[in-house]
């Protein structure tokens, strides 16, 4: 019964073929119209102001006071969201322009994905992936709270899908333009989280090394002017930390070092630091939380002073070399093991956990799976010019950042999307692997039956030609039974 309703099914797609893209864009409507719902009303970011959606906020209502100097605890975070939040602010002291702006990003994250799905395997993938994306609860969740990650969620997919689409335009013109919207998508990326710089880097070097969608000089072309692009921006965040930073040289905000002392310094679960020029933080680690950790070290240098941090770091990893390398294990596994903060702290920790369990069974583990598959049948260097691998070659630099510092879910979800677009080309490629099985079956039963299909009608014409006599019909020689056959066989005559 089930399988004549697939086909029934399948059987209403190829008649109308425009219905797989009308219910997926029904699909994504009404995912925007939950967002709506969610965002706007049932989830109002400003009624979640604390702890670092404070910091955010706090911030951005600074920068709009005329003449403020930064100071170097203005700087703890890349500036990306919060310069964002402080122009909407400036316009708005109300905040509500910073909601909707939060409802737009969030509705426009799924059109992002299949973007990039689109680019890379089709449209029959983007339809899926939209479909997906859509209904992928921590891509709504995240736009209730004033933080960096919803733009990231949108940011990452969307400067991917450039990349790829400037590669694949045929005039140079084209492949120019598009880079440089991708530049501009990859600089408000890494303006938010400075990690987008490590992941948009490894991403580069296996598109313009291995991939093979596109000519070398073309993706020489794209990358060239990713990296022109980026410059800009990458110069006023150095330029802007430096100077707040009193003059110490730092990307683009100072924190860096304290989170690599807070994610190796023993199984800790906030680090406080005593600025003896003023001022005191307290962080720590969600999963370290989670993990029942208890020692709570205090430190008499500041959280913003890189050398201090750095070197007691460094001083508590050589006396605890194999500890420091669990930890950095440890924090990679977080970032599944543990709930997504600041959903964890909330009523919606539930469905957050769900849907956590749902993408690393049905979502994480396809996509990677279908690596595996492509590095048995394929070998290695197939799988590094793979499009799949590409896909996914941001997501290394990721795990490279966390495995220095600390990690958490919050910081994989917005390359969560990556994995989106991958596992949906996995569930097709098994889908269409079914498909040809019972062909190739009744292909190799044809050619194993003498007397089935073509081949058995010419193997009869061949016997009737021979002179070799036909025991069926020779009445001197009659056909033995079937007993007298097994026996010959037996004695091996």
């Amino acid at each position: 019964m089930l399988a004549r309703l697939r086909a029934s099914l399948l059987g209403v797609f190829v008649r109308l073929p425009w219905l797989g893209t009308a219910l997926s864009l029904v699909v994504y409507g009404l995912g925007v119209v939950w967002r709506g719902l969610y965002v706007l009303r049932l989830h109002d970011p400003r009624k979640f102001v604390y702890s670092d959606m404070s910091l955010y906020v706090n911030l951005a209502k600074k920068f709009t006071r005329p003449g403020y100097k930064l100071t170097p605890n203005d700087i703890t975070h890349p500036p990306g969201a919060t310069v964002v939040f402080s122009w909407l602010y400036k316009h708005d002291n109300t905040m509500s322009t910073m909601v909707w702006f939060q409802f737009a990003v969030c509705a426009l994250t799924p059109l992002a994905v299949a973007l990039l799905g689109w680019a890379l395997f089709g449209k029959r993938n983007a339809k899926i992936v939209l479909v997906l994306a859509s209904i992928y609860f921590p891509f709504v969740e995240y736009g209730g709270f004033f933080l960096a990650e919803m733009q990231m969620i949108l940011c990452i997919p969307l400067a991917l899908a450039l990349l790829i689409i400037a590669a694949k335009r045929e005039r140079m013109v084209a492949v120019v333009g598009v880079a440089l919207l991708g530049a501009t998508v990859l600089s408000w990326a890494v303006a938010l989280k400075a990690l987008s710089l490590l992941a948009g880097g490894i991403g580069g070097v296996v598109f313009l090394a291995f991939w093979s969608g596109a000519p070398f000089k073309k993706k020489l072309a794209v990358v060239l002017t990713m990296a022109i692009g980026l410059a800009p921006v990458s110069i006023w965040l150095s330029d802007r930390c430096t100077t707040a930073n009193e003059g110490h040289f730092c990307y683009s905000n100072n924190k860096n070092a304290a989170d690599v002392l807070l994610g190796h310094y023993g199984r800790v679960q906030t680090i406080t630091w005593k600025n003896p020029k003023g001022g005191t933080f307290t962080f720590g680690n969600p999963s370290d939380y989670q993990h029942g950790y208890t020692d709570k070290p205090v430190f008499h240098f500041g959280m913003t002073d890189s050398k201090a941090n750095s070197d007691e770091a460094k001083r508590w990893m050589k006396a605890h070399p194999s500890q420091a390398v669990v930890l950095s294990l440890q924090h990679v596994f977080d970032m599944y093991a543990t709930s997504a903060w600041p959903s964890s702290a909330t009523k919606e920790w539930q469905i957050m956990a769900v849907y956590q369990y749902l993408f690393i069974a049905f979502i994480f583990f396809p996509a990677c799976m279908l690596l595996v598959d492509m590095l048995r049948k394929k070998g290695f260097r197939a799988l590094l010019k793979s499009s799949e691998l590409l896909v996914l070659a941001p997501f290394l630099g990721l795990v490279a950042a966390v495995m220095i510092a600390t990690g958490e879910p919050r910081y994989r979800i917005p390359f969560d999307s990556l994995f989106i677009v991958v596992a949906v080309e996995f569930y097709q490629r098994w889908r269409e692997g079914r498909e040809a099985a019972p062909a190739v079956d009744e292909a190799m039963s044809i050619l194993a039956s003498p007397t089935s299909g073509t081949g058995g009608a010419a193997e009869q014409a061949e016997v009737a030609d021979s002179d070799v006599p036909d025991p069926s019909r020779d009445r001197d020689h009659p056909q033995p039974e079937a007993d007298d056959l097994a026996g010959a066989e037996r004695s091996g005559d």
